[in-house]
């Protein structure tokens, strides 16, 4: 089983040695046999995929920004986990995952189902995309469109974003309603009848001082 102690506030752990004797071939440090690349499929509907699309959408980004800014440790944590617990690639690297995005959370969890026998879920278990992936196309297709295309469309028609409230010159009343009229020509550049009552509104105010 995996060795490691806590504190209040920092976490020990036996997997950043980098003096292990790790078979390497390249300059990285890292044999390319050993760090799952022949996986990475960058497929989020794949269960099996080992690349850095997974990490992110598993555990967010903290893990994902480890891996791509500390891939050496990252790396070298991944292979000393494999060989400390005897287990396979994809079990060491989302575990080193859910470290990497919550330590102490992680280190409690292995503590409680080693001493309690809390069952904690499969690491390697489908994500929530990966269970649901026609629902998940529709949404992520929804919100794509409703990020770049609908709401952008719907701000620039009504002339760019106003703070609320902020209105530079003295609000007209029309029909009851105070308009604020330099933004009336933009919002209302397709209702003639209401721009013009608003003008002539503001003709008169101009007109009694």
């Amino acid at each position: 089983s995996t060795s490691f102690t806590t504190s209040s506030s920092t976490t020990t752990l036996g997997l950043f040695n980098k003096n292990k004797k790790i078979k390497n071939n390249n300059k990285s440090g890292i044999d390319e046999d050993l760090t799952g690349k022949s996986n990475w499929t960058f497929n989020p509907f794949d269960v099996t995929d080992l690349s850095p699309l997974d990490t992110l959408l598993r555990r967010g980004f903290i893990p994902f920004s480890v891996r791509l800014t500390q891939n050496s440790k990252y790396e070298t944590s991944v292979l000393n986990y494999m060989e400390t617990d005897r287990c396979d690639r994809a079990t060491a690297q989302r575990n080193m995952d859910a470290y990497f995005c919550d330590p102490n959370g992680w280190v409690i969890s292995k503590q409680r189902t080693k001493n309690l026998g809390e069952n904690f879920g499969d690491i390697n278990g489908p994500t929530g995309v990966q269970k649901r992936p026609i629902f998940s196309f529709i949404w992520g297709t929804f919100t794509v469109w409703a990020i770049f295309v609908f709401f952008p469309g719907k701000i620039a028609a009504n002339g760019g974003i106003h703070p609320s409230g902020f209105c530079v010159s003295e609000r007209v009343v029309v029909n009851g309603k105070k308009i604020c009229p330099q933004y009336t020509p933009n919002v209302f550049a397709n209702d003639q009848a209401f721009l013009n009552r608003v003008l002539i509104q503001e003709s008169r105010e101009n007109g009694g001082k």
